[in-house]
């Protein structure tokens, strides 16, 4: 992940990328996505693997809003959004709930959503 956002893209593809990869991971290991949907809460906090990304995600939005290419507003808030978009968005993506083919929200709309959300 941090690799993906140290590249030379814009804030805004990197943030899009970021979003492809947290959902192709649990496409990719339906088992491993269930299971962190399960306890994936706002109580997660505390939890190494959630701090990493809510922190890695925070810097890219830092680094976004310096650029004036993503809106206002705290990073870690904005961070914490951005996570809770991305897990509803897996929480009813047929091919990490229910192992079938498709979708149900297309992954499109999902980018739509972020690129509303936190690009300025």
């Amino acid at each position: 992940m941090w690799e993906l956002v140290g590249t030379k893209d814009s804030p805004s593809q990197q943030l899009h990328a970021l979003v492809d990869l947290l959902v192709e991971f649990c496409r990719d290991r339906p088992a491993f996505g269930r299971l962190y949907l399960r306890y994936a809460t706002p109580n997660a906090a505390g939890s190494r693997p959630f701090e990493e990304t809510t922190r890695l995600q925070a810097e890219l939005i830092t680094r976004g809003q310096r650029a004036k290419a993503f809106r206002r507003g705290d990073p870690e808030s904005l961070s914490r959004l951005l996570t809770g978009l991305v897990t509803a968005f897996q929480a009813q993506d047929p091919a990490i709930v229910d192992d079938a083919p498709g979708e149900r929200l297309p992954i499109a709309e999902l980018h739509d959503m972020v690129e509303r959300a936190f690009v300025a």
